[in-house]
């Protein structure tokens, strides 16, 4: 019952705490899954760091 609930406090295959933000924008980056910040940042709310997201999200764009 705690892991389900704990399921449901983020986003579907995402541990939202102590996520390198970073790093999964620019993998979102890569693959143009622009959709996917909304995502977080609805799911892992205080966790979501925008700033760094953004920034890899960029940078993975520029790289494809």
């Amino acid at each position: 019952l705690v892991l389900s609930l704990s399921a449901c406090a983020g986003a579907p295959g995402i541990e939202c705490h102590g996520t390198q933000w970073y790093r999964l924008g620019y993998e979102d980056g890569l693959k143009d899954a622009r959709g996917e910040r909304e995502r977080y940042a609805t799911s892992c709310w205080n966790d979501f760091n925008a700033d760094q997201y953004q920034r890899g999200f960029e940078d993975g764009s520029a790289r494809r």
